[in-house]
Formats: C-alpha cells, sequence, structure tokens
C-alpha cells in the first residue's frame, strides 16, 4: 500500500448552496487539498432551491475536471402515489 500523501482527496457528498457559492467551494476545496468533489443535489422545492441540479450542472461544466454530479429527483415528501 502507498504511503497516505499519495492517496487523493475525494469528497462524494458535498451540496452546494447554490450558483453563487461555486467559486468558494473550490477555494475551500483548494485550502483542504480535495482533488474532486461530488455534488449531491436534493429535490426542487420552494424550500429547498428550486435550481440545485442547475447549478450543479454549471459547476460541472466550469470545473469538468473535478466535479461529479448527483442530481436530484423530483418525488413526494409525503408518500402518496402521484402520475409520475
Amino acid at each position: 500500500m502507498g504511503k497516505k500523501e499519495n492517496i487523493p482527496l475525494i469528497d462524494s457528498h458535498v451540496h452546494l448552496g447554490g450558483y453563487r457559492g461555486i467559486e468558494n467551494l473550490m477555494g475551500l476545496c483548494r485550502e483542504a487539498g480535495i482533488e474532486k468533489i461530488n455534488i449531491a443535489c436534493v429535490a426542487g422545492t420552494p424550500g429547498r432551491g428550486l435550481a440545485g441540479n442547475a447549478a450543479a450542472l454549471l459547476a460541472k461544466s466550469l470545473h469538468p475536471e473535478k466535479i461529479y454530479v448527483f442530481g436530484g429527483l423530483h418525488y413526494r415528501a409525503d408518500r402518496t402515489d402521484t402520475p409520475e
């Protein structure tokens, strides 16, 4: 097994607070030595932000070599059946 210094740091569960936080997030990653991140989105709701997937995809397009995205899917929080 290699030395600890040779193991890349990858954060697989990061939430992005919106498109305005992209460069701040990238700065934090640089400071912490994190080489890659995965942005985990939540389903778009008025209370949690409707543009989570869009902001994450923008971040991915700006930093394609460093960012992965798990998009948030629409679902009913009250667990009732819907046509969707």
